[in-house]
């Protein structure tokens, strides 16, 4: 094992029981996440890509669970209590000299509980319905910095209304008390950042962020988030069955198919030498622009 991998993941194994039969929703999927780098896991919709990042997450509902295989998470863990970190501020991820298994942690386990928000955040697919519409954004956010900051009610308004400004949402004191019914898509993805990174994370989850939104404001969610990491130092696991976004934004890749890892490499080695036959049927299926020539008409 390298000395800068933040979070390892071994032959991991999601299965979900149902009455007639199991689904293996990761069948052994192992990769890794360097520190200050961004990984992006692709592949069609049902390849596994969204079970893997909540099983990195403990947040796999019933009847799934995970049979098999570790989660080692090689950052320093949070100190018992809430975290120290002001929200919004930079810091700077010790690795750990012995890696924690999160894997044998259930989803109700304190130390797990401990672990998102410091050290990992998630952006969630579908940022309208990851907010609760029975309260305003402003809410959400403070209640979420207090969670894992000792900090007064007013201070964490104060931050989250930084929080707001620093993700390009703007008048985020007008926003803070909006609900997510009437923020639209793009405003309510950024308030869903804010969200996740109120505790400066050393990882950060983001599961299929700009699948939803239009090209413009998908192109700013990316840069939003470049420049977030480079201000943070986080590392990044990002989700897309979108080979732009993948191009665009990754270090690393990891290509799955049925809960299988079939190929993993640097992005330019994925894209210009792909070895494994679904990963060249991934590239081929791109869309490509064609010059279509107008031949003038006879006279």
């Amino acid at each position: 094992m390298t000395n800068n991998i933040l979070l390892e993941i071994k032959d991991l194994h999601t299965h979900y029981q149902l009455d007639d039969r199991v689904v293996k929703s990761v069948d052994g999927v192992s990769f890794a996440v360097p520190m200050g780098r961004t990984v992006c896991i692709v592949g069609e919709s049902g390849s596994g890509k969204s079970v893997t990042a909540r099983s990195i997450m403990g947040l796999i509902d019933k009847p799934g669970r995970i049979v098999a295989g570790n989660v080692l998470w090689h950052g320093r863990p949070p100190a018992s209590g809430k975290g120290k970190i002001a929200p919004g501020s930079s810091r700077e991820t010790v690795l750990g000299e012995q890696a924690i298994d999160l894997a044998r942690f259930g989803s109700t386990s304190e130390q797990l509980r401990r672990m998102r928000g410091p050290e990992i955040s998630m952006v969630f697919q579908e940022p309208m319905a990851s907010f609760s519409p029975m309260y305003t954004i402003g809410d959400q956010l403070v209640e979420a910095i207090r969670l894992h900051v000792e900090i007064g009610k007013s201070d964490a308004w104060k931050m989250a209304i930084g929080l707001l400004d620093r993700v390009g949402i703007k008048r985020p004191e007008e926003r803070m008390r909006s609900y997510s019914f009437q923020l639209s898509g793009g405003m309510c993805q950024r308030a869903m950042i804010a969200v996740a990174l109120c505790c400066s994370p050393a990882l950060l989850i983001a599961d299929e962020p700009t699948t939803a939104l239009d090209v413009t404001t998908q192109a700013r969610i990316l840069d939003l988030l470049r420049s977030l990491q480079q201000e943070n130092g986080m590392s990044m696991l990002f989700i897309t069955h979108d080979l732009g976004v993948v191009a665009e934004i990754a270090d690393e890749v990891v290509v799955m198919r049925y809960g299988k890892v079939v190929e993993t490499g640097p992005v330019d080695a994925i894209f210009h030498d792909p070895k494994h036959p679904y990963t060249q049927q991934l590239l081929a299926a791109v869309p490509k622009m064609t010059r279509f020539d107008v031949q003038p008409e006879d006279a």
